[in-house]
């Protein structure tokens, strides 16, 4: 997957967000460097797209730091927890920033519809 490839190229790359990813290709999350560059995996358990096994296999091959989130009753869309998933990532984006400058990847199998609430939140809140 490219965005293990993107984190692997470049030293810079502290932390990995995926949202409800699919597991082909990504094994090169298990070269990322231990205490290195942080993933934080979030998916949800009704993915009719892509099971939430996804995001749990890729966790199990990850190194510390790792976090994953697998929300109840959420979609491959995230959008019934848009509003939490925002926030989340923002807590992680603000810890991280205040200790380094980073690369901050976030991926998704699908992008969002035009009107979706992820969508809405970045549009509405910024850093």
């Amino acid at each position: 997957m490219v965005i293990f490839s993107a984190a692997l190229s470049k030293d810079i790359a502290k932390t990995v967000v995926t949202l409800s990813t699919q597991s082909y290709g990504t094994g090169g999350i298990s070269k990322l460097r231990e205490n290195k560059c942080s993933a934080l995996l979030i998916h949800g358990n009704s993915d009719l797209v892509l099971s939430s096994y996804c995001s749990s296999h890729i966790y199990n091959k990850a190194k510390e730091p790792k976090q994953r989130i697998l929300y109840d009753n959420a979609s491959h869309s995230l959008d019934e927890v848009a509003d939490e998933v925002f926030h989340k990532v923002q807590k992680l984006l603000v810890e991280k920033i205040s200790k380094d400058v980073i690369c901050f990847i976030i991926t998704t199998h699908t992008l969002p519809q035009a009107n979706s609430p992820i969508l809405d939140s970045v549009k509405k809140t910024s850093l």
